[in-house]
């Protein structure tokens, strides 16, 4: 029997509970479904392929360093048919395995896993989310190689090239899919209230307090990245907010405070 949404979710709850991984999923899924429906699947097949989507990382929690490596022996003891579990591991393609994505399911989740991480950074950054996004504001996004660099260009390249799309189309199918999932993912549009930023005074920038994770510093706006590099978070795995720009992305936030007064809240953002 193909992978349903139930078991999916079942089966990712038993080894994923980190909310940025979660989030990957629901953003993987949602583009998977959007995707079959490009290629005129029936619904149960949009089920089908968002669920492949929603399982695509089953391993990444516990062993990082060796994605995709567990999955096939322990898919298999759970009942998911051989076609659904290559599909998972082609997502793999040139990055940790030789499994070529071959159908259109597996050549679309090759594509979803890296674009639709591209996707959803460009609009965490915007008051409105993912309601009015549009695939030009990911494509500039796209050609700037420090924005959300762990979304690999090369691999999203590659994948649109083997669906046939053109980058503003693979986009648009990805934004399609992922709207209906904003309020799981982080991109409803946010309230007035939390989209008006403070911007920092430069008094403010150079004399201020970073916390994070129960740490508090001393340091200036220029040094952000670098505190928390120090506590576990590389930049260049991250996106910070600051002043309305990414700077740097993971599913935790800190508060920038100035005289005990917070100016302005920034969300790191992960990659997965």
């Amino acid at each position: 029997m193909k992978l349903t949404m139930e078991k999916a979710q079942a089966l990712l709850a038993t080894t994923t509970d980190e909310e940025h991984l979660i989030v990957h999923a629901f953003n993987v899924r949602g583009s998977m479904e959007a995707f079959a429906r490009h290629f005129d699947q029936p619904p149960e097949e949009v089920e089908h392929w968002g669920a492949v989507g929603y399982l695509h990382d089953y391993d990444y929690q516990r062993f990082p360093s060796e994605h995709l490596a567990h999955t096939e022996v322990e898919l298999r003891a759970e009942g998911v048919e051989e076609a659904d579990i290559r599909a998972i591991l082609s997502h793999g393609w040139m990055l940790v395995n030789d499994v070529t994505p071959q159908t259109d399911l597996e050549k679309s989740l090759y594509c979803a896993d890296e674009l639709s991480g591209l996707v959803w950074a460009t609009a965490l950054m915007r008051p409105s989310g993912i309601s009015d996004l549009e695939p030009r504001s990911v494509v500039k996004k796209f050609k700037d190689k420090k924005f959300a660099a762990k979304c690999s260009r090369d691999v999203i390249r590659r994948s649109v090239e083997l669906l046939g799309l053109e980058l503003a189309e693979a986009i648009a199918i990805c934004i399609d899919g992922m709207r209906p999932y904003a309020g799981k993912t982080g991109l409803l549009p946010r309230p007035a209230a939390d989209s008006e930023k403070h911007h920092l005074t430069q008094q403010e920038r150079e004399n201020m307090t970073i916390k994070y994770q129960g740490k508090e510093t001393e340091t200036s706006a220029a040094n952000v990245a670098a505190f928390l590099e120090e506590n576990g978070v590389a930049a260049n795995e991250a996106v910070i907010e600051l002043d309305g720009e990414i700077v740097a992305a993971n599913a935790a936030a800190g508060t920038l405070l100035h005289n005990g007064a917070e100016l302005n809240a920034f969300r790191i953002v992960s990659g997965g």
